[in-house]
């Protein structure tokens, strides 16, 4: 019996467990396989639908026998392909979906959720409803529980700057090892149930070498399978943001939103530009972007203008705020720094504020119930940059997402279907009871810095140019910033293989966790795309031919 699994019997497999084994060939086994990135045509020897997290360990030590290679899926939006590997065995966790609400005392603020890895955020948010409950969560509604918090979670629509990673309000979790054990992981102790029931449990108290929690919070899928986790909920409503227009064509306008972004705790502020083709299928969602540049072009000609104006999300972000951002007191305190609203009358910020909020309700629903495996992603994402300047030159002048960009149609031509690009300036506040510090590198001493992410989505596979114009300016970005010395980070969940320190970019302390590694994973069951431990700067769908930089 070979070890890439040619002449494996599953049906072994399938005898031990609840839940399904689905063999390349059989019915709905294409159904399961595909992911969102339309890139990832991986195809598993066959995947394998857990029921319990005894069946996942029992999927493990099954990989783990026969040596089979394991992909992980919880939402499948992994950008490098992580959760869908050729040959092998895809453990496939969505019906571990459980959400459940609790008072407990093991929560800082008296609440937390037991969450399945396999639920989805928009789930949690219909079971545990923004309007009365806030907490970090997917931007997007149909990423997957799992691989969000096991890599760090983001969400720039003010959770962030609020609340902080995701990671960091897991309070515990349990999880299946390389080994197949099932592991309870709290803070300071990992707990391992017996193989067998008349055993004992064991107990390993945490040190710098064996700390489980903090691998998990950050790099877990170089450590096993996450199949619940306790998340502490804050009892207070999810504020949304205010939408608002401004005029952004200098580099000390930017400098301007920049210093009211940090200049108080009481917003957060994330600048949005998007680039709208053929992405949005909702007959609503499509005539207003057919009328929506119409309405900008207008808007700067009316003020002659050189170019349109972008939008600022604004987000109240102190403790108590209400269900909703005041647009007119955000213009107000946006004019103390000489940020330049394109509009002042109290009814005309109130209604363009309506108008946006529903718009991005539109689009939020529609990407959550999209097809997956229709859209190749591709992006950019550098974090934590200690001087912005060193953002401008592209933010203004790139020739296809540049605010001052002749051509406005050129995204289209290169194949793009949508494209947005984000800066958010860090402005993280106090949380109480936050358990620290997680294994992504958080950067929380450099509180007042700046992240951006550009990302582009187009109906071609990834060698299109618009997948490549995403690398393109992010080799860009990266080469002004490293010859000017200034720091930064990357995030896990956006792909980096042109670049050598990947493992530094990523996590806070990456030799320890190479430690822990060794400890718990031995034998690097769970490897994949720049994981912990991994040698492999190849291993992305997207790449340039040409070097830059």
């Amino acid at each position: 019996m070979s070890a890439d699994g040619s002449s494996l019997d599953f049906s072994l497999l399938r005898r031990e467990m609840l839940g399904e084994v689905l063999e390349a060939g059989s019915e709905r086994y294409e159904w399961r396989r595909v992911v969102i990135n339309k890139a990832c045509r991986n195809r598993p020897l066959a995947i394998v639908v857990p029921k319990n997290t005894e069946d996942v360990s029992k999927s493990v030590r099954f990989a783990a026998k026969f040596g089979l290679q394991i992909s992980v899926r919880s939402g499948g939006h992994s950008y490098t392909c992580t959760s869908v590997r050729d040959g092998g065995m895809q453990i496939d966790l969505r019906m571990l979906n459980k959400v459940k609400l609790v008072s407990t005392a093991q929560s800082p603020t008296g609440l937390a959720a037991y969450l399945g890895p396999g639920s989805t955020w928009g789930r949690v948010l219909r079971i545990i409803p923004p309007e009365f409950y806030s907490y970090p969560h997917g931007q997007c509604k149909s990423v997957g529980v799992g691989g969000y918090l096991l890599g760090g979670g983001v969400n720039w629509l003010g959770t962030f700057n609020k609340y902080g990673y995701g990671a960091e309000s897991v309070l515990r979790l349990q999880m299946v090892t390389a080994n197949g054990s099932i592991v309870d992981v709290e803070p300071s102790r990992s707990t391992l149930y017996p193989a067998y029931g008349h055993e004992g449990k064991t107990v390993i108290r945490h040190q710098g070498g064996n700390d489980l929690f903090y691998a998990m919070r950050g790099a877990g899928a170089s450590f096993g399978i996450a199949t619940e986790f306790l998340y502490k909920i804050n009892p207070t409503p999810e504020t949304l943001p205010a939408a608002v227009m401004v005029w952004a064509d200098s580099s000390e306008d930017l400098q301007r939103i920049r210093r009211a972004a940090q200049g108080s705790n009481r917003y957060s502020i994330l600048l949005v530009t998007e680039f709208v083709g053929s992405f949005w299928n909702n007959p609503q969602t499509q005539a207003i972007y057919k009328v929506l540049p119409a309405v900008l072009y207008g808007v700067k000609v009316l003020h002659w203008m050189p170019q349109d104006p972008v939008v600022i999300s604004v987000t109240d972000i102190r403790p108590g705020a209400p269900r909703e951002t005041d647009p007119v007191a955000v213009v107000e305190y946006l004019k103390q720094f000489g940020v330049r609203s394109v509009f002042e009358k109290h009814l005309v910020l109130k209604s363009i504020n309506k108008a946006f909020l529903y718009i991005y309700d539109l689009l939020i629903n529609e990407q959550e119930v999209q097809r997956p495996g229709s859209w190749t992603v591709g992006g950019v994402s550098v974090f934590a940059i200690s001087d912005s300047a060193a953002l401008e030159f592209e933010f203004f002048n790139n020739p296809v997402l540049g605010v001052l960009r002749e051509d406005q149609e050129l995204f289209k031509k290169l194949g793009c279907s949508y494209c947005a690009w984000m800066i958010q300036w860090r402005n993280r506040q106090d949380v109480p009871g936050l358990i620290n510090p997680i294994s992504t590198r958080t950067d929380n001493n450099a509180v007042f810095s700046t992240d951006t992410n550009v990302f582009c989505l187009a109906q071609e596979v990834a060698s299109s140019e618009c997948i490549l114009l995403t690398l393109r300016l992010k080799k860009n970005i990266e080469k002004t910033l490293d010859a000017t010395n200034v720091r930064y980070s990357k995030y896990l969940n956006w792909p980096s293989c042109d670049s050598t320190d990947w493992a530094s970019k990523y996590w806070e302390d990456y030799p320890r966790l190479l430690t822990i590694k060794e400890f718990w994973d031995p034998l690097n069951m769970f490897n994949h795309c720049q994981s912990v431990g991994s040698t492999d700067n190849s291993c992305c769908p997207f790449k340039l031919e040409e070097e830059i930089g």
